[in-house]
């Protein structure tokens, strides 16, 4: 075996397009040799992010009085009422229903395991149409702008690392696990670099147990090299690579498979995929030894400037098909009380269609939240007004302002996996520019 055949195996795990084999750094290895604390108490988020913009006036619809408002805006692309997978009614009176590619969301919804934070994004401040003296997020409308201020939480500058990151950081130094993980099944993501924490990666679906398979067919051959002495470059390579790298590899990947015997069927596409292993990794939590752990997954195909209707229900049928089965394994599993599942994507879509039959970007948008542990079957947030050029729209084609921060929503988040309320200002540095500091849609 030469080096360049190695490393055709090492690479086929990958932090993401453009980024370093994963064996030299893409796990801590130090992260997992502390590992060393109990699995009681064990809690897990999910992070489905939307890459692209879901178009959110779609994914949630009025369906009382409000509908006609809504579709007077939307013209085209409006969804028949009687088309609406009809939700139970807010604490407030209010009725709404979900795309009709959302069954499983739907039901999830009305059973009290799902709720809808509505009108939420990046914010620096509460902003009201009009202020000039109040800060707006960089860039707004901006792909690159928007992900990074949803995965960093901050509005104002740049930032090398995410929420996540820094919440792993965080839960470290408070030894509520002695090595909190942050494991992405699409490569790397900025929302989970932290200053401490490292980024780890696995491959979605049956590659991750084939790329095992591989690796601990090598093993033999790597340790006798190892052990050769040697001063080639293919040895001292070795020799550098399994320095707990390959061990902790093989962790992860172990964990995956442990999971294997999940009977719940999960679709094969690319966001079933990636939750599924997410799921058979939970399932094989113990391979670890950690009390907290944070998921990160991501798909594409959000964009739609043109095609939209066709597009999105094509979307949404992925999403509740891979949301629906991946809720099931938790339950199958009795982690469904110990797992919460959310969405994030990079802005909303206005309300107003283009010439394209699309729509283009806007501010504010509806996100998703699924587990047991989630105070559901009620909307979480202020929904908007929906009129086109009214208080509510940044400018005159349905770019809603957002009620909720992104700062918010993430420090829910963060409590309900252990981060005193006293500690969030050190994870989210912009909350304390807001009223409430957490939303309550967790228990």
């Amino acid at each position: 075996m030469n080096r360049r055949e190695f490393l055709k195996y090492a690479s086929r795990i990958t932090m993401g397009a453009g980024a370093a084999p994963l064996i030299p750094r893409l796990i801590s290895a130090p992260l997992l040799a502390q590992a060393g604390g109990s699995n009681s108490g064990y809690r897990a988020i999910v992070c489905v992010y939307l890459d692209g913009g879901n178009d959110g006036n779609n994914t949630v619809i009025p369906a009382d009085s409000y509908y006609s408002q809504y579709a007077t805006g939307r013209a085209a692309l409006a969804i028949d009422r009687t088309s609406l997978l009809n939700l139970k009614a807010t604490s407030g009176g209010r009725l709404f229903g979900l795309h009709p590619s959302l069954k499983n969301v739907a039901s999830l919804y009305n059973q009290g395991h799902a709720t809808w934070l509505c009108n939420a994004g990046p914010l620096t401040t509460p902003y009201k149409k009009g202020q000039t003296t109040v800060r707006v997020p960089l860039n707004l409308f901006s792909h690159s702008a928007q992900a990074a201020e949803w995965q960093s939480a901050l509005t104002q500058a740049d930032s090398s690392n995410g929420w996540a990151g820094r919440l792993a950081d965080l839960l470290a130094k408070q030894n509520l696990s002695s090595s909190p993980i942050v494991v992405s099944t699409s490569g790397w993501q900025l929302l989970g670099s932290g200053t401490t924490t490292e980024l780890a990666s696995i491959g979605a679906g049956n590659n991750a147990v084939a790329v095992l398979n591989a690796l601990q067919s090598l093993t033999p051959s790597l340790n006798q090299m190892d052990s050769a002495s040697s001063s080639n470059s293919l040895s001292n390579t070795i020799s550098e690579m399994q320095s707990g790298h390959l061990s902790t590899t093989k962790l992860l990947l172990d964990a995956a498979s442990t999971g294997a015997s999940i009977q719940t069927k999960f679709p094969n596409t690319y966001i079933g995929q990636q939750l599924q292993v997410i799921a058979q990794m939970i399932s094989g939590r113990s391979r670890f030894d950690v009390n907290r752990q944070i998921f990160l997954s991501s798909v594409s195909g959000y964009d739609t400037h043109t095609l939209q209707l066709s597009q999105q229900a094509s979307n949404l049928t992925d999403l509740d098909g891979a949301v629906g089965a991946f809720a099931a394994a938790m339950q199958e599993i009795n982690m469904f009380d110990q797992v919460t599942l959310f969405t994030m994507t990079d802005f909303a879509r206005a309300h107003q269609m283009n010439s394209g039959g699309g729509t283009d970007h806007a501010w504010g948008n509806h996100h998703l939240i699924v587990g047991g542990a989630v105070k559901g079957g009620d909307m979480y947030g202020t929904f908007p007004s929906l009129v086109i050029g009214g208080d509510d729209d940044f400018a005159t084609s349905g770019l809603w302002i957002p009620t909720t921060s992104g700062s918010q929503y993430a420090a829910t988040l963060a409590q309900w996996l252990g981060v005193q309320s006293k500690d969030l200002s050190n994870v989210f540095p912009e909350l304390s520019n807001f009223s409430k500091s957490t939303l309550g849609f967790l228990g």
